[in-house]
């Protein structure tokens, strides 16, 4: 639309929403001759919003399919992280997100 720019830092597609980093920044540190998925996740920062990896953890896995194609015993397996605090069910409805 008119008025709205994509901001410079997402590539083509974006990636990870979280961190709003697109296929250019993981394409970057792979180009720099990264091996593993950890190593890939730390540099470009791909994974390590939010989300920890869940929504953006196929479109990753796609882009390092392409780049190194079928070797995943070369990038390995990628993780996500559950959220970052667990939250009793009965504390969601209370207004309440924090134990006393």
């Amino acid at each position: 639309p008119e008025g709205v720019t994509m901001p410079p830092h997402l590539g083509m597609a974006e990636i990870c929403r979280c961190e709003e980093l697109g296929e250019e920044a993981v394409r970057r540190v792979l180009n720099l001759g990264v091996i593993g998925v950890g190593a890939v996740r730390r540099l470009s920062r791909v994974g390590l919003g939010t989300c920890q990896g869940r929504y953006c953890r196929e479109a990753l896995e796609g882009e390092l399919q392409r780049f190194w194609g079928d070797l995943e015993d070369r990038w390995g397996r990628i993780r996500t992280r559950p959220p970052l605090r667990p939250m009793k069910l009965g504390k969601l409805g209370s207004g309440h997100g924090r134990d006393p």
